[in-house]
């Protein structure tokens, strides 16, 4: 399990909404993979960053992306991004679908499957739930994230045969879904530095 302090730097203008999709997934992946080099266990994890919340009515997508990767100019693999608003028994949420894949000749050295899904409470913001399933080279991942609406939070991992769980509570903290519609829907000026406290599960 992962506590990560994610920073977002606002730059000069405003992406159209798909790009920024995906320049702040792939931001929040980043942060995973080079927080996941050292793990920190929630009861080491001392979180001091703002709160941060989004006022008024929250504006959803309804759309659908598919993005393609090339290496050098050769093709590597796919990946496809959903987001639409849902209604649950809490209330309005937006659903999010993330799935990616390398493709056949990159399978020969590196397989990976990605398939992805959650959603963000949206009456009052605050994250809902995240389950991803990875497989890398025939190894099977499985991250569960799950917060109450007090903020309490269950995570799972499974790699293979090991399997590790966390029970807390995360008054202040995210997980990646949640920081992304976060973090593209407060209002900031060229300049401004955002601070999150990540919980990716990996």
């Amino acid at each position: 399990m992962i506590a990560v302090g994610l920073i977002w730097s606002a730059c000069r203008g405003r992406l159209h909404s798909a790009n920024r999709w995906v320049v702040a997934l792939a931001l929040a992946a980043a942060a995973a993979a080079v927080g996941a080099r050292a793990a920190i266990p929630p009861s080491e994890v001392k979180v001091d960053l703002p709160h941060y919340d989004l006022a008024g009515r929250v504006d959803t997508v309804n759309e659908r992306w598919v993005y393609r990767f090339a290496w050098s100019g050769f093709p590597v693999g796919s990946a496809t991004v959903a987001a639409g608003e849902v209604q649950a028994e809490d209330g309005r949420r937006l659903a999010v679908l993330v799935t990616g894949r390398t493709n056949r000749f990159i399978d020969l050295l590196w397989k990976y499957r990605l398939n992805a899904r959650g959603s963000i409470r949206l009456d009052p913001f605050a994250p809902g739930d995240f389950l991803s399933e990875e497989i890398e080279k025939g190894k099977h991942k499985l991250t569960k994230i799950e917060f109450t609406k007090d903020r309490h939070v269950h995570s799972l991992r499974r790699k293979g045969d090991k399997v590790k769980e966390y029970e807390f509570d995360a008054p202040n903290t995210y997980d990646i879904l949640s920081t992304v519609f976060l973090a593209l829907n407060l209002d900031y000026e060229p300049g401004t530095v955002l601070k999150f406290d990540t919980l990716t599960g990996t």
